[in-house]
């Protein structure tokens, strides 16, 4: 599956994309909290926590980046 690069990017693109970030932040968030209370190293809870904020910050940006892109509708 090739990408087509001069296709223009929607606004759906992107909002689907943050949708996916969100579910990878979730799933994440769900090992780091089930490696907590299996009682993970705390260096290994802490960069887990790091990793499930950096995911949280990457939905939010993207979340905000969707306002930027054309709707498939407005053409």
């Amino acid at each position: 599956m090739g990408i087509d690069l001069r296709e223009p990017i929607s606004r759906e693109e992107m909002e689907r994309f943050a949708e996916d970030t969100m579910a990878l932040w979730r799933t994440q968030y769900m090992l780091f909290l089930k490696a907590q209370a299996q009682g993970a190293p705390q260096g290994l809870i802490v960069e887990m926590a790091d990793v499930s904020e950096l995911f949280r910050q990457t939905h939010e940006r993207l979340k905000n980046l969707v306002q930027f892109f054309p709707s498939e509708n407005d053409s």
